[in-house]
């Protein structure tokens, strides 16, 4: 009997759907539509001839064939990678300085990080955490071998990993009023979100005040679910107990950000890490 051909295309669809926890995301992270996403899905399935996913309640989970598929399919998508490396002449050895911007690192690119150093031991990871403005600055000075950082105009020598539309993000139980100062929770300056937000209310009209700094989304988070203040964020920084708040009910619109990676000319070790993540893009909370 001959088995059906899949490829790696519908592999990464589906792994970006699970990573992401949902089709909405996953078109995000993809560029792709979600009709596309979804589309790509059910190929899979048929030709699989088995159902990945089953509905419980509201969510989707994983059925148990859906389970081992994705044990595969990151197999398969690793081997792939790793074999293009390979014949490329890539060593899996040395030493990566990478610098993140601070509103990724307590998301889905810290695992990523771990699951990148446990498949390669012999590369010795440097990290560090900082504003986007200043790893575009160090990076210039030669500080790391590559940089993921957020930003609302990508240049034409960054990759662009993901983005997320911002939005204001607000405890359940916020009521906008514009007769007084709209309580903010920010994270110190520089900050890619606090200056956007910063515009788009001067641009409106609208006096703000801040009530909450931090450098922690966790704690920023904490602030807005309390009712203390609201931010500015995307969908993904969303909790139990928040909402997004809509133009409808008086805050102005907000754009697009991006992730996007910057990688040094002379290290292919940097290029082999971006090239590993970019099926796994991080994204901006």
């Amino acid at each position: 009997m001959k088995l059906p051909d899949i490829s790696t295309e519908l592999l990464q669809t589906f792994v970006t759907v699970v990573d992401s926890g949902g089709v909405l995301r996953a078109s995000e992270r993809l560029f792709k539509t979600q009709s596309t996403v979804s589309m790509q899905l059910s190929r899979l399935e048929e030709r699989l001839g088995v159902a990945l996913f089953r509905t419980v309640g509201r969510r989707k989970e994983l059925t148990p064939e859906g389970e081992t598929m994705l044990i595969y399919a990151r197999k398969i998508l690793d081997l792939q990678n790793e074999a293009l490396k390979a014949i490329q002449g890539v060593q899996f050895e040395g030493e990566l300085t990478i610098g993140i911007s601070r509103s990724l690192v307590d998301g889905d690119l810290t695992n990523e990080l771990s699951k990148f150093a446990m498949q390669y031991p012999l590369i010795k990871l440097n990290v560090r955490s900082a504003s986007s403005m200043h790893l575009h600055n160090a990076f210039e000075q030669e500080e790391f071998d590559c940089i993921i950082r957020l930003t609302q105009d990508p240049s034409a020598d960054e990759l662009v990993l993901s983005k997320a539309k911002m939005v204001w993000v607000a405890s359940d139980k916020f009521q906008f009023d514009p007769s007084v100062p709209l309580r903010m929770a920010n994270f110190t300056t520089p900050c890619q979100f606090r200056s956007i937000s910063e515009k788009a209310l001067k641009a409106a009209g609208i006096v703000w005040q801040e009530a909450y700094t931090t450098n922690n989304l966790n704690a920023l988070m904490s602030a807005v679910r309390g009712n203390l203040a609201v931010s500015a964020r995307t969908q993904h920084a969303l909790q139990p107990g928040t909402r997004v708040v809509g133009p409808e009910e008086g805050l102005p619109e907000l754009p697009e950000i991006f992730v996007v990676a910057q990688t040094r000319g002379s290290s292919r070790l940097a290029e082999f890490f971006i090239s590993w993540l970019a099926p796994r893009p991080p994204v901006a909370a």
